[in-house]
């Protein structure tokens, strides 16, 4: 039997010692950033119906790009298109979600750019209410390697398992504290209810939403306590949703959890459209250049000539500029051109 490393046991007993406590989410964070290298890090709350939203990230994190990409880039973000398709918890990786579309998409050219991020890692722990709580390491330079994955991979059950719990506790109450004396992140309003139907816990903010809206909840509680859709429009652009408890959830076994959430824009499906400015945005002015004539039929000598370049430097221009664009024949840069005039 090989011998459990002292310092990571130390780090599983000091999460595990956080359950039910209000310090736990950010140790999730440290504890997982203890096992792989990484230059930022940020905890983000990832909806069915809304849109993302920043619970906490690291210092050196810019501030700026937290703002941009809450108020625009989260819709071409490959995390937010995957939680709300997916829905599944587990370790996700920025490289397998990569795709051609995703590379010139305005996410990794501009976001992630200017982020300073090359490749980044979430992990999506079990959700509640549609909403999963994702911890994200990113580095500035390189990529995460083979074993680094396996590290996180094989941490992740402990990692969910004690999640689990910590939302078991919140929500169910300890000898030490009522249920929710520590406010899960970003609570949205929440209503539990028995399988019969009876109260058992609801929220500040859903007591809030009750009292401004007491006809409405009624109507939707009516409706989605019986068979049929789990999803109930509200008015305001707002979606009241039910999901059914496991029985071992001991505050209400085989019971509902009632969520009330402001909908959002869904994410961008870049599909094979390209926007009709982004050879503008991805291209430098001289590489703008040495596509033109390309795309005017001029042979890589005709090119030097004409720009007063060397026939070396265009060669250099040409692979940068296929290596931006992702693509590697002249075939693909007249497609990419055509669907940029066209807005496919």
């Amino acid at each position: 039997m090989k011998d459990i490393d002292p310092t990571l046991a130390e780090a599983i007993g000091a999460l595990a010692h956080s359950v039910g406590k209000a310090t736990f989410p950010e140790l999730v964070l440290g504890f997982l950033g203890g096992l792989v290298r990484h230059d930022f890090t940020t905890m983000t709350r990832y909806s069915r119906f809304s849109k993302p939203e920043y619970l906490v990230h690291s210092d050196n994190y810019p501030e700026e790009m937290a703002s941009q990409y809450l108020a625009d880039y989260y819709r071409f973000d490959p995390f937010y298109r995957y939680w709300r398709s997916e829905e599944r918890p587990g370790i996700v990786w920025l490289r397998d979600l990569w795709s051609a579309h995703v590379a010139r998409g305005r996410y990794v050219r501009e976001f992630l750019a200017r982020s300073r991020i090359s490749d980044e890692v979430g992990v999506f722990l079990p959700p509640l209410g549609g909403a999963s709580i994702a911890l994200f390491l990113e580095r500035s330079k390189g990529r995460f390697s083979a074993r680094e994955r396996q590290l996180l991979q094989s941490a992740y059950p402990i990692v969910a398992g004690l999640h689990e719990a910590h939302v078991s506790v919140l929500l169910g109450g300890n000898a030490e504290a009522p249920p929710m004396a520590f406010p899960l992140p970003a609570m949205r309003p929440m209503l539990v209810t028995e399988a019969s139907g009876n109260r058992v816990f609801s929220n500040a903010a859903w007591q809030d939403f009750e009292v401004k809206a007491p006809a409405a909840v009624d109507e939707a509680l009516s409706r989605t306590s019986k068979p049929g859709p789990d999803q109930i429009m509200l008015a305001g652009n707002r979606v009241l949703h039910r999901e059914k408890l496991d029985t071992n959830f001991r505050l209400a076994p085989a019971g509902y959890l009632w969520t009330m959430e402001q909908l959002a824009e869904p994410p961008d499906d870049p599909g094979d459209r390209v926007e009709p400015d982004w050879f503008d945005r991805v291209l430098t002015p001289r590489e703008r250049d040495i596509v033109r004539l390309v795309l005017d039929g001029y042979p890589t000598v005709s090119i030097a000539g004409k720009l007063g370049l060397s026939r070396g430097t265009v060669k250099n221009h040409r692979r940068r500029i296929y290596y931006k664009l992702d693509i590697t024949t002249e075939r693909e840069l007249f497609l990419l051109y055509i669907n940029s005039v066209t807005g496919r």
